[in-house]
């Protein structure tokens, strides 16, 4: 592991701050940004040293930062960074908290894309669904307009989430699709676990269309 003074370089240190802290701790997803940000410190700032980090010079990335992103996204950003500077300030390597009372600037936001379907294009893609006698992604598409549950949710369901008897199905867990091995992690956050309703014709169809299936395994994918 890297020695650390005021003359390390501050991309370098977040860098390994990320490893030793992050790597194994967040979800995948949460651990890409990370490094992503650390990849836009690099870019932006790769002569910066730890030493030279004060309110100014972190205001000035920040504001850099900004000149391309989006206000939420810069507040992201700053909030991942501020972990590894306020580390490094107890450390000694910065003087004091230079994340202070910090200003968000940003882009105007890009106009908002409608991520929802009305009732005619609804019926329509039902209408077009191939609900054969095996699953299928048809199925797939059916179980995440029924109950409007999230991607990564529908791709972790196991037989064992369907409780046929009550209607409902259990969501408590996510499928990490984007990474080269698929497996399991947690939901979104702690409310996100939940019990959904199902109808009595999607209950039954289900029923029928998953009892071979081994009742852990995710009926959408392969474990």
């Amino acid at each position: 592991m890297m020695t650390f003074t005021s003359e390390t370089l501050f991309h370098e240190y977040f860098k390994e701050w990320i490893k030793l802290f992050k790597e194994g701790a967040v979800r995948t997803v949460t651990l890409e940004k990370y490094y992503h940000n650390q990849k836009e410190i690099e870019k932006l700032a790769s002569h910066l040293t730890l030493g030279q980090i004060d309110r100014t010079v972190y205001q000035q990335l920040l504001n850099a930062y900004a000149l391309t992103h989006e206000k939420q996204t810069v507040i992201d950003f700053h909030h991942q960074v501020k972990g590894a500077i306020l580390d490094a300030v107890d450390e000694g390597y910065i003087q004091r908290d230079p994340t202070r009372k910090v200003i968000f600037k940003g882009k105007p936001p890009r106009p908002k894309k409608t991520k929802y379907l009305n009732q005619y294009e609804l019926h329509n893609l039902l209408s077009d669904l191939k609900l054969t006698n095996e699953i299928n992604w048809d199925w797939f598409i059916l179980l995440i307009l029924k109950t409007g549950i999230r991607f990564s949710e529908a791709l972790a369901i196991t037989p064992d989430d369907f409780d046929f008897s009550n209607q409902k199905l259990t969501i408590d867990k996510t499928w990490d699709y984007k990474s080269s091995i698929g497996k399991f992690q947690p939901t979104k956050n702690k409310s996100s676990k939940r019990k959904i309703q199902l109808d009595w014709q999607t209950a039954m169809q289900f029923s029928q269309l998953i009892k071979n299936f081994p009742n852990e395994q995710p009926i959408f994918v392969k474990g």
